[in-house]
Formats: C-alpha cells, sequence, structure tokens
C-alpha cells in the first residue's frame, strides 16, 4: 500500500469516528451539496444516515458556479465556506459536499477527496469517499447502493466499469462480492433482462452512436440492420459473446463513418453489472443504464426524482426518470448533430477547439456535447471550450477525451475564471466555468495559454 493510500485510509478513519460520535441531542446539521453527477447521490447517503441517526439536518443543492449568496436564518456562526464562492449562511453545523480539484476548505467538514490528500476522482471519487465513511454506521437500502455505484461510474472520464482503477474500483468489487450487485459479461449499455436493444442503444450517450442515440426510429432500424445484414439473433435482454461483439463491431463502424474515434470491443463488451432492486424492463437496472440516468436527471435538473425513487419507488417516479433518459439523450444528440453540420460553429485555437453553441445546446446538454465532440475528428485531439452564450453571462464547458494529459483543466478553469470575475470548477478531463460574456475571448485565450504550458 502506498503512502499516499494510507495516509488517505487514516484520514477516512478519523472523519468516520467523528460521523458515529453525532447523535440526536447533536445541533442542526446543513448540507451544502454541489449539484454534480456525484455530489447528489452521495448526499442521499449522507441524508439516509441523519435518518436513522435521528438527527435534524436541512440540505441545499448549490450551483458550484453561481454567484448568488445562500440565504437563511439558521442559528449559529456565519462563516464562508470554501468550495463554494460566495457562499454564506447561517447555521450551527456545515457539511460541504463538492468534487472539484480546485477547493480550498474553511467549514469544519468537506467531503471532498482532493481535501483527503488524494488527486482526482479517477482515485476517489465522492461517493466512494462517503461511502468509506459511514460503511461501518448505516445500513443502505439496496437501490441507494446501486445509484451509488453509479454516480461513481458517472463521474469518471468513460462510463466504463472496466476502467475503474484506485479506491473507485475497490467500492465496485466489494458491492459484487457482498452481493449487493450482480455481475455478468455483455454489452456495457443501458441494457437490462426484459428491453429491446433498440431502446437502451436509444439511450446511449456513451458511447454516442451516430443516427442511433436520442433517436428511437434510427435506433430500430440500426438493429434491423443487424438483424437481416449481419444475422443478429437476439434484440433484447443481456446480449454477450458473439452477438454482443457483433454489435460492438456495427457500432464503432457507424463512428468511424460518422467521423469519431473506434471502440475497441473492450470497450463495449465486458463487465455487466446489475441491480435486482430494479425491475428487469428498466434501462437502469445495469449500473451502465443507472450511470445514465444519474447524469440526466442532474443535467435536466430533475435530480429529486433520485431522492423519490429512495423513498417512495412508484411508478409515476419512474415514468418520470424514464422520460428524462430519452429527453436528454435527444438533447445530446441535437446539439451534436447541429455543431457538426455547421461548421462555423467550431474554430481551432492553438491548444484547443473552440465550439460557439447552436440554438440547440444549453447548459443542460452541453457538458455532454463537449465530451462526445472531444471524440471526433474535428476536434484534432486536442480538448474541447464549447460555449452556450446569453444576454450577459456565457456558460463554457471543457472536455478532453486524452488520458495522458499534464494539464488539470479543474484548475484552469478555476483560476481563469476568477481572473475574469466568474466562477469555474471540474476535474482534470471535464470543467466548466461561468463568466461575463464579454470576457470570454479573453478567458479562452488564456485557457489556451495555460493548455500550452
Amino acid at each position: 500500500m502506498s503512502s499516499q493510500a494510507e495516509q488517505f485510509r487514516k484520514a477516512v478513519e478519523d472523519a468516520s469516528l467523528e460521523f458515529a460520535s453525532l447523535d440526536s441531542s447533536a445541533s442542526y446539521v446543513m448540507l451544502f451539496v454541489e449539484r454534480t453527477v456525484d455530489a447528489i447521490p452521495s448526499a442521499l447517503y449522507l441524508s439516509h444516515f441523519f435518518v436513522k441517526r435521528n438527527l435534524s439536518f436541512g440540505l441545499r443543492f448549490v450551483d458550484p458556479l453561481s454567484s448568488q449568496p445562500v440565504t437563511g436564518d439558521y442559528a449559529g456562526a456565519k462563516l464562508t465556506l470554501g468550495c463554494f464562492d460566495t457562499l454564506s449562511e447561517s447555521f450551527s453545523e456545515a457539511i460541504e459536499i463538492s468534487s472539484s480539484s480546485y477547493c480550498s476548505a474553511h467549514s469544519r467538514l468537506v467531503l471532498n477527496p482532493h481535501l483527503f490528500g488524494l488527486n482526482g476522482v479517477a482515485v476517489c471519487s465522492v461517493p466512494v469517499l462517503v461511502h468509506l465513511l459511514l460503511k461501518d454506521w448505516t445500513d443502505v437500502p439496496p437501490v441507494l447502493i446501486h445509484m451509488l455505484a453509479a454516480s461513481s461510474l458517472a463521474s469518471q472520464q468513460t462510463i466504463d466499469v472496466d476502467k475503474l482503477a484506485g479506491f473507485n474500483a475497490e467500492m465496485m468489487a466489494s458491492f459484487v462480492s457482498e452481493g449487493r450487485l450482480r455481475k455478468v459479461g455483455g454489452l456495457k449499455i443501458p441494457l437490462s433482462e426484459g428491453l429491446e436493444l433498440s431502446e437502451a442503444l436509444s439511450l446511449t450517450v456513451e458511447p454516442f452512436v451516430p443516427g442511433v442515440t436520442g433517436d428511437r426510429k434510427g435506433a430500430r432500424s440500426f438493429v434491423n440492420q443487424l438483424i437481416h445484414r449481419a444475422q443478429l439473433k437476439k434484440s433484447g435482454g443481456i446480449i454477450a459473446g458473439n452477438e454482443a461483439a457483433l454489435v460492438s463491431e456495427w457500432v464503432s463502424k457507424l463512428r468511424a463513418q460518422a467521423g469519431f474515434d473506434s471502440v475497441s470491443e473492450q470497450e463495449l463488451v465486458g463487465s455487466v453489472i446489475f441491480s435486482d432492486s430494479v425491475p428487469p424492463e428498466l434501462p437502469y437496472r445495469s449500473l451502465v443504464g443507472m450511470a445514465h440516468l444519474v447524469e440526466a436527471l442532474v443535467s435536466m435538473g430533475e435530480y429529486p426524482l433520485l431522492f423519490r425513487m429512495v423513498y417512495q419507488n412508484t411508478e409515476e417516479v419512474h415514468e418520470k426518470m424514464y422520460a428524462t433518459l430519452l429527453e436528454y439523450a435527444s438533447q445530446v444528440s441535437n446539439g451534436v448533430k447541429q455543431v457538426l453540420q455547421a461548421q462555423e460553429y467550431i474554430s481551432e485555437a492553438q491548444n484547443a477547439i473552440h465550439v460557439l453553441s447552436p440554438q440547440g445546446v444549453n447548459r443542460q446538454s452541453a457538458m455532454r456535447v463537449a465530451k462526445t465532440l472531444s471524440r471526433h475528428t474535428v476536434a484534432r485531439g486536442k480538448p474541447v471550450m464549447l460555449v452556450v452564450t446569453t444576454d450577459s453571462t456565457s456558460y463554457i464547458a471543457g472536455a478532453t477525451s486524452r488520458v495522458d494529459v499534464s494539464f488539470d483543466l479543474g484548475k484552469i478553469f478555476a483560476t481563469t475564471a476568477r481572473k475574469y470575475k466568474g466562477s469555474g470548477r471540474g476535474s482534470s478531463f471535464a470543467s466548466e466555468a461561468i463568466i461575463p460574456s464579454k470576457f470570454v475571448e479573453g478567458f479562452l485565450d488564456e485557457v489556451d495559454l495555460h493548455l500550452k504550458s
């Protein structure tokens, strides 16, 4: 075990004992939670712990890029939170849940892997950190375990269980060995025992399938071709072996024809993990599907449905989640199409590709669109900076598909955005910022210089 890992485990052990000491006599606790794919399910896990302990607590879901202060009248000392710029609140105890790689904390408890001595979500995501802190002190419903594992997966550079590393891989392996999740082999898409292949492909944003993602009609046509021209025998349920390899081959060809990088068989066929807590006809019974769902709900602002799924789990909740998943895939698909069909949206800098978003791309889908474009020939192997402009401010999503980079987009965006009177955050491979629109050109130029150095 490395010294860094030893230090991390010791820090987690100390913090875990602090959580264990909380009881119903503790003061009111306020959770400040980044509205991100890894922080929100982590907050749900922590909320479950507080409920079981009869602790009084509140939740504030914070736009990590907002410059507006959070207001409230909770008793206690006022202090400035470190990971969320300009936020202040009256409370007796505060816990921040965040994942930004650029974070200096001032509150006593900050659940951010970077502040526990680890560098990057690829080593330890926020859900893994929270699980390590609380696993000895509370029982967790199976669906919440599924959600926690999926949010850890969704925080990574690619939604691929076989590429998990560090403590992320450890948590996943423990859930499988303990029987909380079930592992088989097959296609690594949002596919489950009771779902048609075409439906699963239409929901798949990672990897993006041109003419299929977000397009049910296109997905059905694609599967029909597989059946009639490639002799695919199974068009639904768990698809493994030679048939999974066949689907992978055709998906890779389709991507290559549209200018995207090809995907290897290992990227699409391998470990598939399921939770029996979700009905077999739903795409998010699989861990990949749940990761897609968490990303969609958080991106579309429908994350309260995750809480309802754990505590209500009604047919109405599932209908709303499924509809959001479909809408998200459609928005991503339309955004990618618009950018690639009109090359005037794209310009090349020395170290990055700049994309001025068309009308069909908004903040909800911008990050996934940027990630998708980073794997297209239009990116030329460079990071993609996608700009969504409103009248006075601009949202900028930055993404790179490379794994061998020496830069940290999160730190670059955070420091540069502050210089231009905005705010930025993120990880080494995917970051975002909001700045006044008049400073966009200067911001992009300076980011480009940082990427060079």
